[in-house]
């Protein structure tokens, strides 16, 4: 047997099913397995239920082989792309990337493995997003000079790149006000949008408080007043969560994308929170306090979740060329949007300024 499948099925799975993978350091990672063999599903494992608040899946090989074809694929290819830092504490690199791996499934990729495989691979092997420019030209309603940088992000990430946009002060490029970090991966004409995150914290620049007020703006075109308080609402979001994303759908314009995922619940990241706080009252004792991480978890999840979906929900109040097309547990646990390049009208000079900076990007098409 091929040595990744060896540690595939006579190891990763196994352990998986305890929701504790040995790597020389831990991942929590919990699921069941069964595989489609000669017409008849197998269970190959099954998973430990005594964790407190876990959602346990389960994984379903349907087609053996082109499975282990791909796992054996993406294994070897994310040695080769990720850096070699990235498994100096770890005893067993193919079992540490499967745990990496599976740490970004969602739902709907339990049940369509093979599926799950062939997207992360292409998220491996796709590098138009490195055509990007680094200059995105003058800003006029900002008065700053835009810039992207393309990070290549560690394996433990949600996905392979992240894009990174800032303003530079025209009169000093050292005077910068940073945007969340976009993390993305790219599938054909798909982009899959997993989290908008502050990495670097601004600083307390004239420039930076400028800007600051400035992109405030993003809530001009719609009556926020008039927005209701519950989920659907499209007010409670971040001004710069908006730009950022504003800016990386108008760049994914550029190359072609058409249809945006944002993945908005990855059940094991759930998972292995819950199953920390697990093992922490192993020692403590303490149900009240695990009751309380819990439900500061609960909140913190559902902040993000919602946060991102809002923001999206928010993008398409302000122009026509972005439409929701699949909510959420709408049958996905995914967000779907589309982008339309027969419509091009806003309501929101700096967000159009801003997704139209793509027409500065001159890169390699798909």
């Amino acid at each position: 047997m091929n040595e990744i499948l060896d540690v595939f099925y006579n190891d990763f799975i196994k352990e998986a099913a305890t929701g504790r993978i040995d790597c020389n350091m831990f991942y929590n990672i919990l699921f069941a397995t069964n595989i489609l063999r000669d017409g008849k599903v197998e269970m190959l494992t099954t998973a430990k239920t005594n964790y407190q608040n876990v959602m346990v899946p389960t994984l379903e090989i349907k087609n053996e082989r082109e499975c282990n074809d791909l796992l054996i694929k993406y294994v070897e290819q994310a040695i080769d792309f990720y850096d070699s830092k990235d498994f100096e504490d770890v005893d067993n690199i193919p079992k540490s990337i499967m745990a990496r791996l599976f740490a970004n499934m969602t739902l709907e990729d339990f049940k369509e493995p093979e599926r799950f495989l062939k997207k992360r691979i292409a998220f491996l092997e796709d590098d138009t997003i490195l055509s990007l420019p680094n200059d995105l030209g003058y800003v006029s309603t900002l008065d700053a000079n835009l810039r992207l940088v393309v990070k290549k992000e560690r394996i433990q990430e949600e996905t392979p790149y992240a894009l990174h946009f800032y303003l530079e002060n025209p009169e000093n490029p050292n005077d910068v006000f940073h945007f969340p970090y976009v993390r993305v991966g790219i599938e054909n004409d798909t982009a899959y949008i997993y989290t908008i995150q502050r990495k670097i914290e601004n600083g307390n620049t004239p420039f930076v408080k400028k800007v600051s007020r400035q992109i405030r703006k993003t809530g001009e075109g719609i009556d926020l007043k008039q927005e209701p308080d519950d989920f659907s609402n499209v007010k409670d979001i971040t001004d710069s969560f908006l730009c950022a994303l504003t800016l990386s759908l108008g760049v994914l314009d550029s190359l072609g994308i058409r249809d945006v995922s944002l993945e908005t619940f990855l059940i094991e990241r759930w998972n292995a929170k819950e199953i920390f706080y697990d093992m922490v009252n192993e020692h403590t004792k303490d149900d009240e306090k695990r009751k309380e991480n819990s439900e500061i978890h609960d909140r913190i999840q559902t902040n993000m979740s919602d946060k991102l979906i809002r923001t999206m929900r928010r993008m398409t109040r302000h122009t026509n060329r972005i439409t929701i097309t699949a909510e959420p547990f709408d049958g996905t646990s995914a967000l779907h949007a589309k982008i339309d390049r027969d419509q091009n009208a806003w309501n929101n000079s700096l967000l159009q300024e801003l997704y139209e900076s793509r027409a500065k990007v001159t890169t390699k098409q798909r």
